[in-house]
């Protein structure tokens, strides 16, 4: 029998503590394909055009929904979205920084629409703006994007014929590792007022790698009353691999649980929620199952709830690491069993020169 090794609420163990762990075995709940990538990818030859397909909503037929053409460096340079029906229904431009190749501005234009949008970024991933604009350039109003230093989200402002409409702002707090360590998003309206709502501040606590050790939750960022708190243990095995995370309240009786078994190529995660009470019994939630290939892709998400299949996901890649389809199916609904399909189709420069037709 496999011996079993409890970490409680200090993390502390008589030998060693909890940050003996790697950090592939700590990050295992955010980054679990690491511990079953057994092969790496091959180097992909430049992409020119991606083709994305998906299962429409109303006639169940499979349509292109969108084309990118995309340069030698990678990046794109225009793209197509379609209809159902097989119409185009935007088109898409981007400019990129000519020294460094750093996305610039994204032109998205509506056709059948007196209407664009037109995004800034200050960074590849993060945009400056939005704004909202007619064909012919008439500004409708536009929605500025606010960062801190280290680039993540603090406020985003909305205007409209140029007065401040709303703002919400992102009272977030983060560790070195940027982790959330306090966490509050609320609204404002047009005259700095508080639009009503439940906007909670989450306050998290974790060890030097990373683990939560306990969360509180306070009906608001002024900490006026105390929703809940909860504080975590954890089980490893001899791999030291997680096994088991339990939450516990204040009168320290479990309320929550989560049992994590593992195969040569899959994570199973089952949840249940406790009573909280000297009677100690637990209310089975639901289990999720991730299943992956050798190069650490999900490859398949099951997911079961009250003894029922929900929903199945399905996903393959091709050995450059590209994602090639996706399909959802819903056990619930037996007259569409196929809620959604994604075919994602890759010309690259030596397909397109064996696709040539020879003279």
């Amino acid at each position: 029998m496999m011996k079993k090794i409890t970490f409680y609420a200090s993390f502390m163990l008589v030998g060693f503590s909890i940050s003996n762990l790697s950090a592939q075995e700590r990050c295992i709940l955010s980054s679990p394909g690491t511990m079953f990538q057994k092969q790496s990818v091959k180097k992909a030859p430049a992409i020119k055009s991606v083709y994305h397909f998906g299962v429409g909503e109303t006639s169940g037929r499979e349509y292109l929904k969108q084309q990118d053409l995309l340069d030698g460096k990678g990046n794109f340079k225009s793209s197509g979205i379609f209809a159902e029906d097989g119409n185009k229904a935007a088109d898409v431009r981007y400019t990129y920084d000519p020294a460094t190749s750093v996305l610039q501005k994204k032109e998205v234009k509506y056709l059948g629409k007196n209407l664009k949008e037109v995004w800034w970024y200050a960074s590849a991933e993060r945009p400056s703006k939005k704004e909202l604009r007619t064909k012919g350039d008439t500004l409708l109003g536009y929605t500025e994007f606010i960062y801190d230093e280290k680039g993540f989200p603090t406020e985003e402002v909305d205007y409209r014929g140029g007065t401040k409409t709303q703002r919400r702002i992102f009272e977030d707090t983060r560790d070195n590792n940027g982790l959330l360590t306090q966490n509050c998003h609320y609204v404002l309206d047009s005259l700095g007022n508080k639009v009503p709502g439940a906007f909670p501040l989450i306050v998290s606590e974790y060890d030097d790698k990373g683990m939560i050790l306990q969360q509180t939750v306070y009906n608001n960022k002024e900490k006026r009353k105390m929703l809940s708190w909860v504080y975590y243990k954890y089980q490893l095995d001899n791999d030291y691999k997680i096994i088991k995370r339990s939450g516990f309240n204040e009168e320290q009786m479990e309320i929550s649980r989560e049992e994590i078994t593992y195969t040569d190529s899959s994570i199973i995660t089952t949840s249940f929620k406790s009573c909280g009470c000297a009677a100690k019994t637990s209310e089975l939630l639901g289990s999720v199952e991730l299943v992956f290939d050798a190069y650490g892709n999900t490859i398949r998400e099951r997911y079961i709830s009250n003894g029922n299949l929900d929903k199945v996901i399905s996903r393959k890649f091709d050995e450059f690491g590209h994602q090639t389809e996706e399909m959802t199916t819903l056990s619930k609904d037996p007259n569409k069993l196929i809620k959604s399909r994604k075919i994602f189709e890759y010309v690259t420069e030596t397909t397109a020169a064996t696709a040539k037709p020879k003279k």
